[in-house]
């Protein structure tokens, strides 16, 4: 079968001091006429483990390329058998002596004329993944099952796959390549010939896996995941603050009308994955978009009601102020004329203001009169009301200006408690009293009506 494929490679430190996985094509060296990866990791713990995964990769690519010239050509069992061989063979030759044999994982994938070839040995993996449109549509065809003991374990039904992810025995494998093993660990193989344009195969170590599960790989290849280069992006920030070493191949399998820098849809952040800061920019569906206007809607209206409300509430304010004498701080008085009079009973006036005005008509010469308003009417009027006024200081008759002001003329009226007026003026003046008692007041009002009539009598 011939393939027009991609091949994209990551390689991470992680927080190890020493990079202990290897890969073949060497990393960033894949070209699209490859149609063999290699992908191991050195056993840590081990000595010389980075040793280890580089010469499986070497010496296994050596011995396949050499069977097997054409890379689009026959690839059988055998041939892969006598790969292993050599490793293993090229690992005894590398041992150091050391107590602790070195040792690695295996990974391995060939693409020939008949499908493809899967094989594996330890705890890392490859995927087969068919991409859909989304997560959902997404399948994973195949995948290695891990060469581990947590694995063995929940296969047993002696761990559930939770317990298996924090278990401390997780990185306990039960089958690698060592050098001078007592036994040489044989490789599960896989065959298919179920390959079509826009598959994806993953092979990766470990390390990888401490951060992606099964479900993101599948959102990760579905449509919603981006451009081929877009993938391998996600997966590098995805696992950025693993512990392990971590490293992956990345083979798509093309059309042959396809480019090889095909752009893919854009990419929909996963919960599992850490999106980039350009790929937020998510479609909400009609019903978010509905609930999302009708709440703007709402805000909008409650804004608009607190400002009526708001603007309202000033006016009447404005209002009030307009209403209050600025000297004194209490409403404006009615204006005059329209004040309730004595004896009226509509406010009902219980200071001495009430039913006690004094007033003067124009008269002939020789003719005068003095009305007087009825204090005991003012008073009945004023019973059990209150004075709109009241607590403002009374008027007080003038008694010894009003006997020398000219006939016919109003009597002067002053307002008791001016803080202009002397401590002394108020000892002078005797007959200057203001009471709020309404009777006391019409009796002084009465009396200084009379010593004017007396005034007046004399001078005639």
């Amino acid at each position: 079968m011939k393939y027009k494929l991609k091949a994209y490679d990551i390689w991470e430190l992680g927080q190890r001091e020493r990079q202990e996985d290897s890969i073949f094509p060497e990393y960033g060296q894949a070209k699209p006429s490859d149609r063999l990866f290699i992908l191991c990791d050195g056993m840590g713990g081990h000595s010389s483990g980075n040793v280890a995964s580089r010469t499986v990769c070497m010496a296994m690519s050596k011995t396949v390329l050499e069977r097997c010239p054409n890379p689009e050509g026959g690839f059988t069992d055998e041939d892969f058998l006598a790969a292993l061989e050599d490793a293993y063979d090229a690992l005894d030759a590398a041992d150091d002596g050391a107590e602790k044999k070195m040792g690695t994982t295996l990974t391995f994938l060939k693409f020939h004329d008949q499908g493809a070839t899967i094989a594996h040995i330890g705890d890392s993996r490859v995927y087969h993944i068919r991409p859909g449109k989304r997560l959902e549509d997404t399948k994973i065809l195949f995948q290695t099952i891990d060469h581990s003991l947590v694995n063995d374990l929940v296969r047993t039904g002696n761990l559930t796959p939770e317990e298996a992810k924090n278990s401390n025995q997780k990185n306990v494998i039960n089958r690698a390549m060592q050098s001078h093993g007592e036994r040489r660990c044989k490789a599960d193989i896989y065959h298919t010939s179920d390959i079509r344009p826009g598959d994806y195969f993953i092979m990766c170590s470990d390390g990888i896996l401490e951060s992606m599960e099964d479900e993101t790989f599948r959102y990760v290849f579905s449509a919603e995941g981006g451009d081929d280069e877009q993938k391998r992006e996600t997966i590098i920030e995805g696992t950025k603050d693993n512990r392990d070493n971590h490293s992956a191949i990345i083979v798509h399998i093309l059309d042959d009308r396809q480019p090889v820098n095909q752009p893919s849809p854009r990419m929909r952040p996963h919960p599992a994955v850490k999106p980039r800061p350009n790929d937020r920019k998510d479609k909400l569906s009609p019903t978010i978009q509905l609930i999302r206007w009708i709440i703007i809607a709402l805000i909008v209206m409650l804004l608009g009601w607190l400002g009526y409300n708001a603007f309202f509430d000033k006016d009447e304010k404005c209002k009030d102020i307009e209403n209050v004498q600025p000297e004194t701080g209490h409403p404006t008085p009615p204006a005059k004329g329209k004040t309730p009079g004595a004896g009226e009973g509509k406010s009902g006036n219980t200071s001495g203001q009430s039913g006690a005005a004094v007033a003067t008509e124009p008269h002939e010469p020789g003719d005068e009169a003095v009305q007087s308003g009825d204090a005991s009417e003012g008073e009945g009027a004023g019973e059990g009301s209150q004075d709109p006024h009241e607590g403002e200081p009374e008027a007080e008759v003038d008694a010894d200006n009003a006997a020398d002001a000219p006939e016919g003329a109003a009597y002067p009226v002053r307002v008791g408690g001016d803080d202009d007026d002397e401590e002394g003026d108020d000892d002078a003046d005797d007959d200057d009293v203001a009471s709020s008692d309404d009777q006391n007041d019409s009796e002084n009002q009465q009396d200084l009506l009379d010593k004017h009539n007396d005034k007046d009598k004399s001078k005639k």
